[in-house]
C-alpha cells in the first residue's frame, strides 16, 4: 500500500541523515592563539593536502605551482572565509592553497589559505607534489 512505502521511506531518511553528518568534505577547525594574544580559527587539513599557489587561468584549466593542471568534475573551491568560490571569480588571482589531487592528478578539493594558514602552514620542498 501507498501509506507503507511513504513510512518506510521517511524511515529510511532518518536513519541516513546521522550517516550523512559523519562524512564530512571540509576540514574541521581548531582555535589557536597567535603571537597577540588573540584567538583565530584555523583550518585542518587531510594528510594528503598539498601546499602551492593556484592561478585559475581558464576554468578549468589553472596553473598549480605554475604547471598546467586542471580541476576535477566537481572540484570545490573554498575560499579563505570557508565559503564556495566559484572558479570563474578567480580567474587570475594568485592564491595560496591547500589542495587534494584525485586519482587522474586533477585538483579535486581546494582550500584558499588565510594570513594566518599562510604561516602556520610550510611550503614543501619543490620535489614533493
Amino acid at each position: 500500500m501507498n501509506r507503507c512505502l511513504r513510512a518506510l521511506s521517511a524511515l529510511t531518511l532518518l536513519v541516513a541523515l546521522p550517516l550523512g553528518s559523519m562524512a564530512q568534505t571540509s576540514p574541521t577547525a581548531q582555535l589557536i592563539t597567535d603571537r597577540n594574544g588573540n584567538s583565530v580559527t584555523v583550518r585542518t587539513f587531510p594528510s594528503t593536502a598539498v601546499r602551492g599557489t593556484l592561478q585559475v587561468v581558464q576554468p578549468p584549466e589553472v596553473l598549480f605551482n605554475n604547471v598546467v593542471a586542471r580541476l576535477s568534475p566537481g572540484a570545490r573551491i573554498r575560499g579563505a572565509n570557508g565559503m564556495l568560490l566559484m572558479s570563474a571569480s578567480a580567474v587570475g588571482q594568485t592564491l595560496q592553497v591547500m589542495t587534494v589531487l584525485d586519482s587522474q592528478s586533477m585538483l579535486h578539493d581546494v582550500w584558499v589559505l588565510n594570513e594566518t594558514e599562510v604561516a602556520l602552514y610550510p611550503t614543501k620542498p619543490s620535489y614533493s607534489r
